[in-house]
Parts: structure tokens; C-alpha cells; sequence
């Protein structure tokens, strides 16, 4: 990948890696489409006793997860980092698809606004598209809201799931 980054051709990389040239292309395709695809990754061994592997072993069943995938989320959280769920990523496609609608009537407003600036040399917003505006100003403070609301009230889940987690694993 590092290679790929070192604009090395693509007939030297084939040869250094034994690949056929179009393999290159392929992987480096699906590098420009993918950025996870890009993140270097480092492993780390852990060792445990018996009686710990068990019990990470039991609560990775529990939750429906490979023992190294169940390690990898625990550790994750704890760090602090967020991994979004299937049912959070949802809410945010729709969440951005609503501002993304009320940013686009702000536009047509302002387009509007402007056009008759140009045309009329009045810049004077009417009462109507004035009312709209402060509709999509208190539509947008609603959305922020329930964002807020969402994050906290999933940041409040996963803390006490992973507290079960970390509780079960003690």
C-alpha cells in the first residue's frame, strides 16, 4: 500500500510482488474507492491465562462475536473511540438527508433574494420568505437537538454496555 502511495509504476510493483499488472491496478483501485482500505493496521498479541480466555470466550458468545472481534470492540470503547452502529448509522443518513432538504430551501431562498437584488435593485426579503426562513432556522436548532440528544443517550448505552462488558471480564 505504502507503494502505491510512492507513485512507483505499476510494472515495477508487479514484479516486486509477483502479481500481474493488472492485480496492481485492481488493488489499487479498490485503495482510491475504499480509505479503510488505506489504514495501517498493527496486531497485538495478548496473552491470558485459562480461566480469562474462558470467560472472554463466554461473554464473545454472548454478544455474537469472534473472540478477536469482541477484544478489539472492548478495547475500542474503553479507549474511547466511537464505533457507530447499524441503527446509529441509519439515523444519521436520515438526519443528513433533513438538513441536507433544508439547506437546499436556504439556497433557493438566498438565490431568490439575490435574483431580485439584481433585477429590481432591491434586496428587500418579503414577509413570506422571511417566515420561511425562520421556520428552517428553528426546523435546523430541532435537528441539532436531536442529534445531541442521540449521541448522548447511545453514549450513555454503550457506557453501561461496555461497564457489563468490562464487569463480566473481572
Amino acid at each position: 500500500m505504502q507503494d502505491l502511495a510512492k507513485n512507483i509504476s505499476t510494472d515495477e510493483l508487479a514484479k516486486t510482488y509477483g502479481i500481474s499488472r493488472r492485480a496492481v491496478q485492481m488493488i489499487a483501485a479498490r485503495l482510491r474507492r475504499d480509505p479503510i482500505a488505506r489504514i495501517e493496521t498493527k496486531v497485538l498479541g495478548v496473552r491470558l491465562e485459562s480461566d480469562e480466555m474462558r470467560a472472554l470466550d463466554v461473554q464473545a458468545g454472548r454478544f455474537g462475536m469472534t473472540r478477536a472481534a469482541f477484544a478489539k470492540k472492548a478495547l475500542r470503547r474503553a479507549s474511547g473511540f466511537f464505533d457507530p452502529d447499524d441503527d446509529l448509522i441509519e439515523i444519521g443518513a436520515e438526519l443528513s438527508k433533513e438538513v441536507r432538504r433544508v439547506g437546499n430551501n436556504l439556497n433557493q431562498l438566498a438565490y431568490h433574494a439575490n435574483r431580485k437584488a439584481l433585477v429590481s435593485g432591491s434586496a428587500e426579503i418579503s414577509p413570506h420568505d422571511l417566515a420561511t426562513i425562520v421556520a428552517m432556522r428553528d426546523e435546523l436548532k430541532a435537528v441539532s437537538d436531536l442529534v445531541s440528544k442521540l449521541i448522548v443517550t447511545k453514549a450513555r448505552r454503550r457506557k453501561a454496555r461496555l461497564d457489563q462488558i468490562l464487569k463480566a471480564l473481572d
